[in-house]
């Protein structure tokens, strides 16, 4: 076989493998038995072009349980756009008898930026009916002054149904 031809299939395999790799699995467990720790981190390749990184981490205990999953671009990708975000969980856990932990959520947090447009959102349940209440913010990082929905870019033209 040619050399070109060697190369040209080389090439292909690196365009078109799997868009996830390099998986990262690191285990821990934590004080007592129950307890346990996980973090796995993720590279994002398209391509074979490294586009972004994730990171899952999941503590849990006989009591409470917490997850945390951030993204960030890399590389080119980051060139373009400068995006990071972060998700996190948290609440306790319940056990029934004859079944086994249940988790009850206490609060989710999601945080992004992206250069000129960053949000926050926080959703809190209450710890007695479960009922959510929601606090959302979308903000410029670099002045931290409030955007409002019809000030994005892609609502400027859009019609608010009444």
């Amino acid at each position: 076989m040619k050399f070109s031809r060697v190369l040209a299939a080389s090439i292909a395999c690196l365009v078109f493998q799997p868009g996830l790799t390099q998986a990262q699995d690191e285990l821990s467990t934590g004080q007592s038995d129950a307890a346990q720790s996980e973090r796995l981190a993720y590279n994002l390749k398209i391509g074979g072009v490294h586009v972004a990184d994730f990171l899952a981490e999941f503590d849990e205990s006989q009591s409470s349980y917490r997850t945390v999953l951030t993204m960030e671009t890399r590389g080119m990708a980051k060139w373009f756009q400068d995006f990071r975000a972060e998700l996190t969980g948290s609440g306790t856990m319940t056990i029934e008898t004859g079944q086994g932990p249940t988790p009850v959520p206490q609060q989710f947090d999601r945080a992004w930026t992206a250069m000129e447009f960053a949000s926050s959102m926080t959703i809190a349940y209450d710890p007695i009916s479960g009922l959510a209440k929601t606090d959302e913010r979308m903000f410029n990082p670099l002045t931290g002054d409030t955007i409002s929905f019809e000030d994005l870019e892609w609502n400027r033209d859009r019609e608010i149904p009444l």
